[in-house]
């Protein structure tokens, strides 16, 4: 995006100072003395009672600049932590610290904050006295003499330490003790389960015919291997069958002896005898009228004058109900026509024969009351003086 112009009142060449006179708040930049003026106060009238300097080389006097050499005199008083970072400080000394107590500091001492004021601290001519270990960091230290010894812990189910990693041996016997199992070790002691063979067993594949459901139960599907026979009488002799033949019963009766699986059960005219290889059984056989109504739910609406040809449609939408709609065109638009759906393309069009089109990233839209009309500007331009 094109950055905006923004200009204040100014003055490139001629005279140094300030304006002659400017409104309250307003500002103005002398390119001449490179001084940066406001208006300040108010006649009551909306004009400055006085002019001041805020910034600029006329002004430095009055404030701390980031680059160049100043002396700043008067008593500061600062709050907060001063950072001085890699500054020199010059003519400074412990003694002029309010909180700092130097009496018998000897060459070479060591000064420390004790949270209200610096204090001198004793230092250890012989280094570090005694190193202790937490109980739960799997190390051990034992001073002696202002000798260290430190070594770690064994680990075990109840203590943090340090452990050794098994060998595939280990691993496999299961020796226990603090020793680790690295992946290469799990690698070398992984097992496959073979595959079943005639003679030993293993793992299967479920293979055609066959069904398995998620809790492992493996049965046999017939789906897809019915073969359909004809009709048959269940109270005669039943024929001889394979797995998956089927037959639909014509006359009610009490099953022969030979149908294994349902002699003596009563068996409905039309029910379909399936067996399965081993032995014989019904399914009960349902035939469906079709389609003999059709109903509809809002916004769908059907008109069953006809029952052979119902007519299904859709209600107009309004503010309450879900419906069908019209789109709008760009009179429909104009006018604000009720009921109509504005789409983006339509609302595109509309807008932007209302506004005018920008030249520019970053062009104002500005109201000329004279021309009664919008205009685009891409400068705000605070004059001269």
């Amino acid at each position: 995006m094109a950055t905006q112009t923004l200009r204040i009142k100014r003055r490139l060449a001629g005279n140094p100072g300030a304006p002659a006179s400017l409104a309250s708040s307003e500002l103005a930049y002398n390119c001449v003395d490179q001084t940066l003026y406001i208006g300040h106060g108010d006649n009551g009238s909306g004009i400055a009672q006085s002019i001041v300097a805020v910034g600029g080389a006329q002004a430095l006097g009055d404030y701390v600049t980031l680059n160049s050499d100043q002396t700043i005199n008067g008593n500061k008083t600062f709050s907060g932590v001063v950072g001085l970072g890699s500054a020199t400080v010059t003519g400074l000394g412990l003694n002029d610290l309010s909180d700092a107590d130097i009496s018998g500091v000897i060459s070479g001492q060591v000064l420390q904050y004790n949270g209200e004021k610096w204090v001198p601290i004793t230092q250890s001519p012989d280094g570090v006295l005694g190193v202790e270990a937490d109980a739960n960091s799997g190390i051990y230290a034992i001073t002696e003499g202002g000798d260290v010894a430190i070594g770690g812990v064994d680990a075990s189910s109840v203590v943090k330490g340090v452990v050794r990693f098994a060998n595939a041996a280990e691993v496999t016997a299961g020796i226990a003790g603090n020793l680790a199992v690295s992946p290469k070790d799990l690698e070398a002691t992984k097992y496959e389960l073979p595959a079943a063979t005639d003679s030993a067993l293993g793992g299967i594949k479920v293979g055609s015919g066959l069904l398995i459901t998620g809790d492992g139960t493996l049965s046999a599907s017939l789906q897809g291997a019915l073969v359909f026979k004809g009709t048959t009488d269940i109270t005669k002799q039943a024929p001889a069958a394979s797995q998956g033949d089927s037959y639909i019963n014509e006359v009610e009766g009490e099953a022969n002896s030979s149908w294994s699986g349902l002699e003596g059960e009563q068996v409905a005219d039309g029910a379909l005898v399936i067996y399965d290889g081993s032995e014989w059984a019904t399914q009960a056989m349902q035939v469906d009228a079709g389609v003999v109504g059709v109903e509809a739910t809002s916004p769908l609406a059907c008109d069953n004058t006809n029952p052979a040809h119902p007519l299904l449609s859709i209600q107009d939408a309004t503010v309450a109900q879900k419906g069908a709609v019209r789109l709008a065109n760009a009179s429909d638009i104009a006018n604000g026509t009720a009921s109509r759906v504005v789409t983006s393309d339509g609302l595109k069009a509309y807008v932007g024969a209302q506004i005018p089109v920008g030249q520019h990233d970053g062009d104002l839209l500005v109201w000329n009351a004279q021309a009664g009309a919008y205009q685009v500007q891409h400068v705000i331009d605070g004059g001269t003086f």
